[in-house]
């Protein structure tokens, strides 16, 4: 530079450094935030996992207080239909539906693969264990677990769910 001012090759390396600058910031702004979503989402699915986990362990390890040579039946803490019948089961299809096991209302711990999904009309307050916002488009999630035979049964839990 000298006292007239700069020169033209001054001022276009000046703006390009200036747009590189600007182009990089934004850039990891974006992906901070992208990022972001993601990981709030990762911690959606673990809390819904561990929910299910903590579930599925109170089947196992209530107290059914059986009389040897004597008939009880247990009734589960979810209710199945209008009469009040009871069963240990995570199906519980209303009405109105609140959440759905996809073998039925079969006992929770049945040997097998089970998909619990949730309509999307029941509100985020509603006793599904998947968060509303996992469960509606654009994610469209599930949780689905494995149950495998053993004395106490072997489970997998998975929270699936689709990222646009």
């Amino acid at each position: 530079m000298d006292d007239r001012g700069f020169t033209l090759v001054e001022v276009i390396v000046a703006v390009l450094l200036t747009g590189v600058i600007v182009s990089s910031v934004y850039s990891v702004a974006l992906s901070s935030r992208r990022g972001g979503g993601k990981a709030d989402r990762r911690l959606l699915g673990a809390q819904a996992s561990k929910a299910v986990a903590a579930t599925l362990r109170n089947y196992v390890t209530a107290d059914s207080n059986l009389v040897p040579g004597g008939a009880l039946t247990i009734h589960g803490p979810n209710v199945l239909n209008p009469t009040g019948v009871t069963q240990w089961s995570l199906h519980t299809p209303g009405p109105p539906a609140i959440q759905t096991d996809s073998l039925g209302s079969v006992w929770a711990l049945a040997t097998g693969t089970h998909r619990i999904e949730c309509p999307a009309a029941v509100g985020s307050d509603g006793p599904c264990f998947l968060p509303r916002i996992l469960r509606t488009a654009p994610f469209n999630g599930y949780i689905e677990y494995t149950v495998a035979a053993g004395s106490p049964p072997q489970v997998t839990i998975n929270v699936v769910w689709t990222e646009p």
